[in-house]
């Protein structure tokens, strides 16, 4: 669906790292437009992030996108680094209970900086999905960073009339998310708890258009 959100999440209760982002999706028939503005940080240093994809449905069963992304690292005394990449995207849904996808961040091995740094890392990402009934579904995800770890996640979402409840569980974490829908608003509260490090608690806001 049509949407414009606004999301602000703040890492193990410490102010220096706050996730800010708004983002929007347009639907027109088979295809979306997206639009998404986030940062990571504060004023003294962090990572901007401004992104813009297109993706497109086929025949309800397979959808394939394509995202660029603008990269502006600051921080405080150094000057500023700016970098492009991009990320392609694949869906399908294999039967009316399963679907699978794939996703490949900066398959192009583009560095950091115009003129070419440090390589960004590449990530992939693959997830898959069975439902049971109308009313929940499971889910898992496998995730790879190159240079990075690896993880792996088993997840949950159930939707009970205007609630719905999610939560993921992984190797190096595991969250909660509860969301209310009222009207064309959705308002979400979600927490994630790291292993070794501690609680990031995450407030989200949609509004359906």
């Amino acid at each position: 669906r049509s949407f414009i959100s606004v999301s602000i999440q703040n890492q193990l209760f410490i102010k220096e790292l706050m996730n800010e982002e708004i983002s929007a999706q347009w639907i027109y028939k088979t295809n979306a437009f997206s639009v998404d503005i986030r940062h990571f940080g504060y004023s003294k240093y962090g990572e901007m992030k401004i992104s813009a994809g297109y993706s497109k449905q086929f025949g309800n069963k397979i959808a394939i996108g394509l995202n660029f992304h603008y990269l502006l690292n600051h921080a405080i005394h150094y000057k500023a680094q700016n970098s492009f990449t991009f990320d392609l995207s694949f869906q399908a849904a294999i039967s009316e209970k399963f679907g699978l996808g794939l996703a490949v961040y900066n398959p192009a091995r583009l560095k950091y900086g115009i003129k070419g740094g440090q390589m960004i890392p590449i990530e992939f990402i693959y997830d898959c999905y069975y439902k049971i009934g109308k009313k929940l579904l499971l889910f898992s995800e496998i995730e790879k960073k190159i240079p990075g770890a690896f993880n792996i996640g088993l997840g949950m979402s159930y939707h009970y009339s205007q609630l719905s409840f999610s939560s993921l569980l992984t190797l190096t974490s595991c969250s909660f998310l509860i969301s209310v829908e009222w009207h064309s608003f959705i308002f979400g509260i979600r927490s994630d708890f790291y292993y070794k490090t501690g609680i990031s608690p995450t407030l989200n806001l949609y509004y359906l258009l």
